[in-house]
């Protein structure tokens, strides 16, 4: 099953596609990775929730570790690994949904590098879903967030997909169904807390 995303302050679900996302190995595009654990994963946004510290306040953005984080547009999905190494090529292995070859945009411009977050962290959902990942965004990126996620809510799968990469790994590839303008984005999921506390610090915590 293919997971979709979307936005409000009443939580409205955000699903990413695949629970265990890797970066293509030999067989595959970009650079190896571990996979994400957390089946039909989902997202929402709860602007209500923000921090005191968050856009509206004092708060200083931390820097992602290591690489940038970058959301990027899938433009093609094609069933099966990748066949060769790509800098825009990931493999996708899902265990609902199989394994796909994920071809994201070479355009920059069309996506977006996050260098920094507010906060990103696991934690119990509140609404029962189990354990959640929330990434709070600063204003500039909260903003152009916004934008991308209308775009590609507008178009048809799997162009309506974002890939989120970071150090030539795949982390997750949502689907978008709604622009997400609030600025904090909560991933959940089938997650154990140590697979919630890992996706939390790929993602910059």
């Amino acid at each position: 099953m293919r997971t979709r995303i979307g936005a409000a302050a009443i939580p409205v679900a955000l699903l990413l596609a695949g629970a265990a996302l890797t970066g293509c190995d030999d067989e595959g595009g970009g650079e190896p990775s571990t996979p994400v654990p957390g089946d039909r994963a989902s997202a929402t946004s709860r602007p209500a929730d923000r921090p005191s510290g968050g856009p509206s306040g004092a708060s200083t953005p931390r820097p992602v570790r290591g690489a940038p984080l970058r959301f990027l547009p899938v433009e093609r999905e094609a069933p099966g690994a990748c066949r060769s190494a790509s800098a825009t090529s990931f493999t996708e292995r899902s265990d609902t949904a199989g394994t796909s070859c994920l071809t994201v945009t070479p355009r920059e411009s069309d996506g977006m590098t996050i260098t920094g977050t507010l906060a990103a962290k696991a934690s119990l959902d509140q609404y029962g879903s189990g354990w959640i990942v929330t990434i709070t965004l600063t204003d500039a990126d909260a903003r152009r967030f916004g934008e991308l996620s209308g775009r590609l809510a507008t178009r048809t799968p799997p162009s309506n997909r974002v890939a989120m990469i970071r150090d030539g790994r795949l982390l997750s590839a949502p689907a978008v169904t709604t622009a997400i303008t609030g600025g904090k984005v909560q991933i959940s999921g089938s997650f154990t807390p140590d697979t919630a506390r890992r996706l939390a610090e790929d993602l910059g915590g």
